[in-house]
């Protein structure tokens, strides 16, 4: 049987999004993307919600060839597992 993980950004006052549905307030330190980037490497399918999975569609697939983030080794090996997973929305 397979197991379900949830992986959730949360402020400790129940929000997901700032007002405008920008995630720009989510700070990972190193220890946190190397745990992220360790668990994720155990999972093989993502489920997203619509707008959550539209706006990750339009973004993952840049950052390879983007100056900015592709910089950035955890952004370069997310980029590259979103890619093999499949993902559902």
């Amino acid at each position: 049987m397979r197991k379900i993980i949830l992986l959730m950004h949360v402020s400790l006052d129940g929000f997901v999004t700032g007002p405008n549905g920008e995630m720009d307030w989510i700070i990972h330190t190193e220890e946190e993307q190397n745990y992220v980037t360790d668990l994720l490497n155990t999972v093989d399918t993502v489920l997203f919600g619509c707008v959550t999975y539209q706006m990750m569609e339009s973004f993952w697939p840049t950052v390879p060839a983007h100056p900015f983030w592709s910089k950035s080794k955890y952004h370069a090996e997310h980029a590259v597992w979103i890619e093999k997973t499949e993902n559902c929305s």
